[in-house]
């Protein structure tokens, strides 16, 4: 399955070329932006296991979330720099199930010596 769409069925009011572009906030990547980024989705929860009047035991799961990491090669992208990370932040496309809103601390950067190359990542827990 092809993730970008054919050039041919492209209209010029298209706000992307991909079929399912990485959005945050609402607002999609770039195009250029979105050769790059990998995402990654994590389920997070917390169970209790309680013993039964019989001696057994019984595994309650208490809540389930999911714990989104988005990373990239290169500089932080745009549209990322210039979100307030201190509000909810809403990830979605780019394959994700759904919707994904929490928060984060926004993206860090970091760099290789030994390539010389620069990348990024942030982390996003669902609320």
């Amino acid at each position: 399955m092809s993730y970008w769409k054919d050039p041919a069925t492209v209209t010029p009011d298209a706000t992307s070329a991909w079929i399912d572009p990485l959005k945050v906030n609402g607002t999609a990547l770039a195009d250029t932006e979105q050769l790059d980024p990998q995402v990654s989705v994590t389920p997070i929860g917390g169970a209790a296991i309680h013993r039964l009047s019989d001696g057994s035991a019984a595994k309650q799961t208490v809540w389930r979330k999911r714990r989104v990491r988005v990373s990239g090669n290169g500089w932080v992208p745009p549209t990322l720099s210039g979100l307030d990370w201190s509000a909810p932040v809403t990830v979605e496309g780019h394959m994700l199930a759904g919707p994904v809103t929490g928060y984060s601390d926004g993206p860090e950067e970091s760099f290789d010596p030994a390539n010389a190359s620069w990348s990024w990542s942030f982390t996003l827990e669902e609320s």
